[in-house]
């Protein structure tokens, strides 16, 4: 099940500016089941696209850092970005996470299975990742 921005409570509300209106980050969705993570994945096959995925917490200290880190890297690399809380066991375990915060990314033919993972990652190491694996927004200025 996809959720949108406004019905995923835990990123929704920290996305929420101080009057109430979402920021522009509401790319992002909300995916739950594994069903709906390999439905994307398939779907994707089909484009080429990349998919983040962002599996944080409420409780992880380190995971608002994270989620600022891929809306600024959103902007400068072409990518789907998804979120799961860690407390949808599901797919915490399907992709056997246990330490916070992670990132999944899924580019088709990237590597054996088109998956990059990493927990209790580093920005940097995020950074880097999406340099590497996500094709960069092509933006001209005015005088091009």
């Amino acid at each position: 099940m996809l959720l949108s921005m406004e019905e995923s409570t835990p990123v929704a509300s920290a996305l929420n500016s101080a009057d109430g209106a979402t920021t522009e980050a509401s790319t992002m969705t909300t995916i739950v089941t594994v069903e709906d993570w390999e439905a994307t994945c398939t779907r994707v096959k089909a484009t080429n696209n990349v998919v983040v995925l962002q599996i944080g917490s409420d409780w992880c200290e380190r995971c608002p850092a994270m989620h600022e880190c891929i809306k600024v890297l959103q902007s400068d690399f072409r990518f789907e970005w998804f979120y799961t809380d860690a407390a949808n066991t599901e797919l915490s375990e399907h992709f056997e996470i246990s330490k916070l915060p992670a990132v999944v990314i899924f580019k088709p033919g990237a590597t054996e299975d088109g998956i990059w993972k990493q927990q209790a990652v580093a920005i940097p190491v995020v950074q880097q990742a999406v340099k590497l694996i996500c094709p960069a927004v092509f933006v001209t200025d005015v005088d091009f």
